[in-house]
Order: C-alpha cells, then structure tokens, then sequence
C-alpha cells in the first residue's frame, strides 16, 4: 500500500508557477562592463559564437532552458544559446505578450486597458480589451478579447513552440485569432506571441 501510494504521488504533476515558467524576460548579469555575453549556435562553450550581450543587456526572452542551464533566444533571423549562469529573470511585464502571424499579416499587442490592432492594409487601429481569467492560472498563456468598432477579436496564447514560417526564429507562446465581423465568416488566424519589446 505505501508503495503504491508514493508511485501515485510521484505520478501527480507538480505545479508550475508563472515564475518558473518559459518564456520570460532576463537581463544580463555578473558580466563585466568592458565584456560582452556570448550566443553561441549549440547550448555549449565549445560551439561557434554567432552573437554578443552587451554587459547590461535588458529585456531577453529566454524561450528554452535546456538541462545543462543554457536558455534557448532568438537572436537575428535564427536562434543562439546563453549561459544562464550570467541571465537573471525580470519581472513579468505590464503589457502582454506582442502576437503576430504571416499569410496574412496581423500584428495584436495590448497594455492592461487597451489593444492595438495592425494590418498593411489598417496602420493602426486601437480598441478596448478585456483579458478573461485563465482556467488554470498556473499555465502560461491568456485570452484577451478586443472590441473595435466594427469587429470582435479573440485572442488565445498558449505556452507552445512556434514558428513564425518566415525565419528560422522560435518563439515560446503560440496563438490563434478569431475575428467576428457583422456581415462576414468568422476567420481564425494562427501566429506566435513574443514577450520581448
């Protein structure tokens, strides 16, 4: 009976906190002012150096953290390593998480009180949001649902790898958009959410 009861336990999933979860933001630490922080192309010291932190480097989404504490980022059109030893998480940020897709384009960002919708055909276009409870507030990912004057959009993010399709990036957050406007389909749009500003 015990051993049964510790396999149970061991079966369960632990909680995971918004701290402990990926993406998030990190900034450069423990690195002298005169040197930089390398991104390497591999998660180890001996791989090609592709890239350079500088010593108070702010705001770099960490999207993977591989077992040997190197963070996966997105570093150009592609992806770089970096020693987490020298990264030190930020606080979350006050806006959420910018979204975007391809084919067709879309861009969705957003603060506590309002979004920002954009299209090469629409500029710029501002309504009012409401972010919805998250069922499990443990979970990385949101819905936020945007009132613009002709249209109703909801977003949902998810902690998931995604591909934007148009680089050799990959962001942490995956999307989908529905859009509902009066006199036509609803249309769901899929894209990737970035943290970084």
């Amino acid at each position: 009976m015990k051993l049964l009861l510790t396999v149970l336990i061991l079966l369960l999933p632990t909680a995971v906190t918004a701290q402990d979860t990926l993406p998030a933001l990190f900034r450069v630490v423990d690195v002298e002012p005169d040197d930089v922080l390398n991104i390497r192309a591999e998660p180890t010291i001996e791989a090609d150096i592709i890239g350079r932190l500088a010593h108070d480097a702010v705001a770099i989404e960490v999207t993977v953290e591989d077992a040997e504490g190197w963070g996966r980022i997105n570093h150009r059109d592609g992806i770089g390593w970096v020693s987490l030893r020298f990264m030190e998480r930020q606080p979350a940020p006050a806006n959420g998480p910018r979204c975007f897709g391809v084919e067709p384009f879309w861009e969705l960002s957003h603060d506590d009180e309002q979004a920002v919708w954009k299209t090469p055909e629409e500029r710029r276009r501002s309504g009012l949001m409401t972010v919805l409870p998250d069922p499990l507030p443990d979970a990385l990912g949101e819905t936020v649902i945007v009132e613009l004057s002709d249209r109703r959009m909801t977003l949902m993010s998810t902690a998931m790898e995604c591909s934007d399709g148009a680089s050799d990036r990959l962001y942490g957050l995956t999307s989908r958009l529905l859009i509902e406007k009066d006199g036509t389909p609803p249309q769901l749009l899929a894209g990737c959410c970035t943290m970084a500003p």
